[in-house]
């Protein structure tokens, strides 16, 4: 860990070319501007039927935010934020499975917090979210699989936004659990 989008090396390589380059620089600014805006918005809530997928969004938007603002300035408040979004997220009863879409990019944020942040994480709270991501995630996966559910083969946005939230989530815990 960190595997998932950008490793260590890459991620140093990244603020080493914003010294030189404007356009780097600009971005690095922007998330950690962003970030610091992520920092007063409410939590995340779990979906009650009635929110179209929004907060699946907006847990994407947060922790990839908050942890590359962490992992770009070693900011606690950025490391606390996404940490406290991934628990609230593993605390879910499920994520909105009647939904693929909610599951897919519910996986895809839970793995890219929980690989980046890895190293940070206490192991109780690596414990948690792996779990979450074994149940709510990959069982998901297994059973849509098994089923040929519909995200499973189609050409459509439901089967580019599932299989590459499950992939992640496979991808982060392939060391561990698989």
């Amino acid at each position: 860990h960190p595997r998932l989008l950008f490793t260590d090396e890459q991620l140093a390589a990244a603020v080493a070319a914003a010294k030189t380059d404007p356009l780097r620089a600009g971005l690095n600014q922007h998330i950690i501007a962003t970030a610091e805006f992520i920092l007063t918005a409410p939590p995340i809530r779990q979906n009650n039927g009635n929110t179209a997928q929004e907060q699946e969004r907006y847990a994407v938007y947060y922790i990839l935010t908050e942890a590359m603002a962490y992992r770009l300035t070693g900011n606690e408040r950025f490391f606390n934020r996404a940490t406290n979004d991934l628990l609230t997220l593993a605390a879910f009863p499920d994520w909105d499975p009647k939904h693929d879409l909610s599951v897919g990019e519910m996986s895809f944020a839970v793995a890219i917090g929980y690989d980046w942040l890895y190293a940070k994480l206490k192991p109780e709270e690596r414990a948690v979210i792996k779990q979450a991501l074994l149940e709510k995630s990959l069982a998901f996966a297994d059973a849509g699989y098994a089923q040929s559910a519909g995200w499973t083969r189609n050409n459509g946005n439901h089967n580019q936004v599932c299989n590459p939230g499950l992939r992640s989530a496979v991808l982060a815990l392939v060391d561990e659990e698989l």
